[in-house]
């Protein structure tokens, strides 16, 4: 997929997590103050489970500042 960070009034990090899985398993994306920061990444999705929500992830930021995110999916893997 294709990760972009509009608006960022600071720099920072923006994570994308898994939906089942820690913090450790994060894809991390650096951004810079105002600019559009783009980034290609793959990411597995959550499995099937009881708790969560299959094919979901997290995107936390990491920065001192709200931002604006574009995440746009290009494939999957099976």
């Amino acid at each position: 997929g294709n990760l972009s960070v509009v608006g960022a009034a600071a720099a920072g990090l923006l994570k994308l997590i898994p939906g089942d899985r820690s913090a450790s398993a994060a894809t991390v994306i650096g951004y810079a103050q105002g600019r559009i920061n783009s980034n290609n990444f793959a990411l597995r999705l959550s499995g099937r489970s009881a708790t969560t929500a299959w094919g979901t992830f997290l995107a936390r930021n990491e920065g001192p500042q709200p931002v604006h995110i574009v995440v746009d999916v290009n494939g999957y893997f099976e």
